[in-house]
């Protein structure tokens, strides 16, 4: 009997060490979304990016330049929330305009509740909006 139960007390301590060992770091929040327009693929692409996303540079033709003199240009910060339930929030300055966003591979296209569509593209860890030859360039400042 005292094998048996230095059996199970080692089995168990183990089995706990195990179970332990797996829940110390929390996944990232991810979510599937399907683009909400016509596409070639129906599968839903995987996007990591939820949260809160403001401009923090700027290039025209590819050359950087002051993002305090195009931000002031622009009538302020833009600030975008995407949610896990493919839901979005903007606000530049005192406006602020709910929607909806979804993502294609690379290019993700946020419906904003006035009917207006802006399109960005994912890399790496930034979100790139194109306006004639001028980049945004948004970086997340919350979860």
């Amino acid at each position: 009997m005292g094998k048996y139960k230095n059996f199970l007390v080692v089995g168990f301590t183990m089995a706990l060490l195990l179970l332990s060992g797996c829940g110390g770091e929390q996944e990232p929040d991810i979510v599937s979304v399907t683009s909400q327009e016509p596409s070639s693929s129906s599968a839903g692409q995987v996007f990591t990016c939820i949260g809160t996303w403001e401009i923090t540079a700027v290039k025209q033709n590819d050359i950087a330049v002051n993002v305090d003199d195009v931000l002031e240009e622009m009538g302020g910060n833009i600030v975008l929330t995407l949610y896990k339930d493919g839901s979005m929030y903007g606000r530049i300055l005192n406006s602020s305009m709910g929607g909806t966003w979804a993502q294609n591979g690379q290019e993700i296209t946020i419906y904003m509740s006035n009917g207006e569509t802006l399109t960005l593209t994912s890399e790496e860890e930034t979100l790139v909006m194109e306006q004639g030859d001028r980049k945004l360039f948004f970086n997340k400042t919350e979860k």
